[in-house]
């Protein structure tokens, strides 16, 4: 029996995000009940789309981060991991909710007539334009993937050209996208926000509909076209939302890769743009510890339990993490916040993570019974001291675990940012390390720098060496220690040596490398000599 995180359940949060516009509970289980046949397969195409609201949900499929603890999958309704476009399904007085239930109900029958004759009346009697021509489109949509109405698709392109603001055109063509992308006109789609998007003006829109071209090529399998129309975006937007969005798409096209831990680098500069989007932070944290970078994983599981304290996953999956981190009372601790909260899967996590630790609060509720007895023997007394040493101790390191991961995770957004907007020639000049001058030049895609320091317990000198490749004003590669007198090597000479991944990056006159292994601390900066 193996423990599991936990995951977010993702449909009840995909169906809200689509029936935005101040919506009615009624509305929605109208919606759920009467829509359900084909919203399975119209949430496959909702997800590869950007919310402007920045509201997310993915579906995970992961293999466990450890052989003792895993991940809870997600509902079983979430088949995807991509994000959703911005519709609306509008409620208002004046018959909506009418019109689309009764719509429905009338193409499931193949009653096309009564279908049109229903949001005839509708569309006569509306007060506010606006929602109608978003329920409209809607509306095209409907015909389209009920009954295949072939008119659909040509309805659609003349009513988004008649959109009176570009908001109304973006909604419009975000629902004739639905009708290429479902019937597999990828290339078509393709070519539609490909015309559409210089036609926009304001810059979320231009944003948006730039996000929808890279998903058509996404359909389409080009990935490095995807790539390519989304990297120019992030030097056009400087924080917030929108450019969490930017970050979050992006990291679907790393992922479709193969570039797993990228991703997960994407997804934690979007938690850092938009902070406030849980279901964005779940998914950081949840992708990053799959990945294996747990000071990732750590910092933002903490973030969602700071600031929404009765997710039970959170807590459970921090378990997962605190255990995984070596600190067995404080995963039991997690776990237990957890199943307060109802969540059963941390209640096994918990008994499992006791066994595993001595069954120490166990140990305690045993200690305390023998203190209420009379003739107390003294190892009662230092069973009790042991336990709150115990504690203090796992604390204490649990405090320090999650200051080196915030810590961590400050370097990886740089690198991230860096590796996409910044420029190979940023490493071009002299720079000093250890009053040693290293020169870089001729803006190479590889890095090669050594130096001389004394190192290790003996004081021996040693080289330490710098090799990797450049991609933007980043590079990847080895950061080594070793000693320069092999002859004279000794145990503590031993301790001196070191090899680790590393990643750099250059950020306001310096050289940064961190080292990629969990928990590792190994920092090492170069200074930008002044001209």
């Amino acid at each position: 029996m193996k423990e599991q995180m936990n995951d977010i359940p993702g449909w009840l949060s995909v169906i809200t995000n689509f029936l935005s516009d101040n919506i009615g509970w009624v509305a929605l289980i109208v919606f759920m009940v009467l829509f359900r046949d084909a919203l399975s397969d119209f949430l496959k195409r909702l997800t590869g789309f950007h919310y402007s609201n920045g509201e997310s949900k993915l579906g995970l499929n992961a293999e466990s981060p450890s052989k003792s603890e895993q991940v809870q999958e997600k509902d079983e309704s979430q088949a995807n991991d991509e994000k959703p476009q911005e519709v609306e399904v509008s409620v208002s007085k004046d018959g909506v909710t009418n019109w689309f239930s009764e719509v429905d109900i009338a193409l499931e029958n193949d009653d096309v007539e009564r279908a049109n004759k229903v949001f005839k009346e509708y569309e006569l009697n509306a007060k506010d334009e606006t929602k109608l021509h978003k329920d409209k489109s809607i509306y095209f949509y409907l015909l389209f993937s009920k009954v295949n109405d072939r008119d659909a698709i040509p309805n659609l392109e003349k009513h988004s050209q008649q959109a009176p603001t570009e908001e109304l055109r973006y909604n419009s063509l975000t629902w004739l996208s639905f009708c290429l992308h479902d019937s597999k006109q990828y290339q078509r789609d393709i070519d539609l926000w490909g015309t559409e998007l210089p036609k926009f003006e304001s810059l979320h829109l231009t944003v948006n509909a730039t996000q929808q071209l890279a998903q058509a090529y996404r359909a389409n399998g080009d990935l490095d076209m995807a790539k390519s129309v989304v990297l120019p975006l992030l030097e056009q937007v400087e924080k917030g939302v929108l450019k969490a969005s930017i970050y979050s798409t992006l990291a679907l096209i790393e992922e479709d890769l193969g570039n797993k831990v990228l991703g997960s680098y994407c997804r934690d500069k979007s938690v850092e743009n938009d902070p406030e989007n849980l279901d964005e932070v779940f998914t950081s944290a949840y992708n990053a510890s799959n990945s294996g970078i747990d000071e990732l994983s750590i910092s933002n599981y903490v973030l969602l339990t700071s600031v929404s304290p009765k997710k039970s996953i959170a807590w459970n999956n921090l378990g997962v993490q605190a255990k995984e981190s070596g600190c067995k009372y404080k995963s039991i601790e997690l776990y237990g916040k957890a199943a307060v909260l109802g969540e059963t899967l941390a209640m096994a996590n918990q008994g499992y993570a006791l066994l595993d630790a001595g069954f120490i609060n166990e140990a305690e509720r045993i200690a305390n019974e023998a203190l209420e007895m009379e003739d107390v023997h003294k190892n009662v007394y230092s069973l009790m001291s042991r336990i709150e040493t115990v504690k203090k101790e796992e604390s204490s390191k649990w405090k320090e675990i999650q200051r080196k991961a915030s810590v961590k995770q400050a370097h990886y957004r740089k690198y991230t940012e860096k590796y996409y907007v910044g420029k190979c020639a940023e490493f071009d000049g002299t720079w000093s390390i250890e009053n040693q001058e290293k020169h870089i030049s001729n803006c190479s895609d590889q890095i090669s720098l050594t130096w001389e320091s004394v190192g290790g317990l003996s004081d021996t000198k040693m080289k330490f060496s710098l090799r990797g490749k450049v991609t933007g004003a980043t590079f990847q590669g080895h950061y080594k220690s070793e000693a320069m007198d092999q002859s004279k090597s000794t145990l503590l000479v031993g301790l001196g040596s070191f090899e680790t991944k590393c990643l750099g990056y250059v950020d306001d006159g310096h050289i940064n490398v961190f080292s990629t292994e969990n928990g590792s601390e190994r920092i090492v900066r170069l200074s930008r000599k002044n001209a």
